[in-house]
């Protein structure tokens, strides 16, 4: 299941929506980022004019390459706070 597709999303993890504008789901990313927003789940939207379905990992652009670190970046920071956590017990 998709958490798109989930009735309830409060409690989910902090998320990353990475779209390209040309992507047929673009318009669904967007409301799933809007129902995490609405939902008071942190999200990060990141949206590139032009990339189509999966434009990030054919690295054809220099936008490809911005998404793939703004997905690094999240995961970095995901591990980072977790690490923080555990510290912190």
């Amino acid at each position: 299941m998709s958490p798109a597709r989930a009735r309830e999303l409060s409690g989910l993890p902090p998320a990353v929506v990475i779209l390209g504008t040309e992507d047929p789901f673009c318009t669904e990313g967007l409301r799933y980022a809007m129902r995490l927003h609405d939902a008071e789940v942190p999200v990060e939207l990141h949206q590139y004019i032009g990339g189509t379905h999966g434009f990030d990992v054919h690295r054809r652009h220099s936008s490809d390459a911005h998404a793939l670190d703004a997905q690094i970046d999240a995961v970095r920071r995901l591990f980072d706070a977790r690490q923080t956590a555990l510290v912190q017990r």
